[in-house]
């Protein structure tokens, strides 16, 4: 076994401090980066919630099961996000005019299949069973072996009145 020398003892120690010093550094821009990602976080929230529409996660099925909704939705739809999560009340799907259903199911599946967004108009009948235009924008969320997990995306009414 070999004997440390004190000079042996002062490199490893200077080298040991360099390397705090470098996890220091990278302490410090990691800071920086998620207070950066926070505030990101915040004005995105900030420009959604100001938005004519329905922010939304769903999964990949025929009822389009909610996931998640924004607060707008109730706006859109005449629905309160509980009643469209899990399809409580309703699912997505009986929202969509039933003349778009089909449409709607082969635009998204077509995109999703080659993972690529998504945008396209249709009709939705709301609570009060008024005809709505909306135009929607979405893309699938796909996890590491690529496989699909949900589809998130945007809902907006462009109905002329």
């Amino acid at each position: 076994m070999m004997r440390k020398t004190k000079s042996h003892l002062i490199e490893e120690i200077e080298r040991l401090k360099a390397l705090n010093q470098q996890l220091e550094e990278s302490k410090a821009h990691f800071e920086n980066a998620l207070k950066q990602n926070k505030e990101l976080n915040r004005l995105l929230d900030e420009i959604v919630d100001h938005m004519p529409g329905m922010g939304y996660q769903c999964l990949n099925d025929e009822d389009w099961t909610m996931v998640y909704v924004t607060d707008d939705c109730y706006d859109l739809t005449g629905y309160k996000p509980v009643e469209l999560i899990g399809n409580w009340t309703i699912s997505y799907n009986q929202l969509i005019h039933p003349d778009d259903r089909d449409y709607v199911w082969k635009e998204v599946e077509t995109a999703v299949a080659q993972k690529e967004k998504f945008h396209m108009k249709y009709r939705l009948v709301t609570a009060e069973g008024k005809e709505k235009q909306v135009w929607e924008i979405g893309m699938g969320i796909y996890d590491n072996d690529g496989k699909l997990e949900k589809i998130q995306g945007f809902i907006s009414d462009i109905t002329i009145d």
